[in-house]
């Protein structure tokens, strides 16, 4: 297993107090994205997109790449895009907590309201 080490980042970002995923499932590139709810510092419980590598054989090169992408989105600090909570790399199967986006996948086409 390749593991998440952001260390030369400066900072690590792990998630804790993430409960029930349930409620819907998307699949993606290599991935599933599940609704589930995550206890804030303050004690706040919010929705978040919980994404989770497709299958149980997972090759070091997806894992790696899985990690990448955690390690790319946690760069991102911007009101247009969903906000990244960090990653659960110690459960199974890890996981990548980001903000809950309603109103459906970016690949249907939407209509300005």
């Amino acid at each position: 297993m390749v593991p998440w080490d952001d260390s030369s980042e400066g900072s690590r970002r792990y998630v804790k107090g993430l409960s029930a995923v349930a409620c819907f499932e998307k699949n993606g590139a290599f991935g599933e994205v599940n609704l589930g709810k995550l206890k804030l510092k303050t004690g706040e419980e919010i929705e978040v997109a919980v994404k989770v590598i497709k299958g149980t054989k997972v090759t070091k090169t997806q894992l790696s790449a899985f990690f990448e992408e955690a390690k790319l989105m946690r760069r991102f600090d911007h009101p247009n895009i969903v906000r990244f909570f960090g990653v659960a790399p110690q459960e199974e199967p890890i996981m990548i907590i980001l903000e809950f986006a309603s109103g459906g996948s970016l690949k249907v086409p939407h209509r300005l309201q």
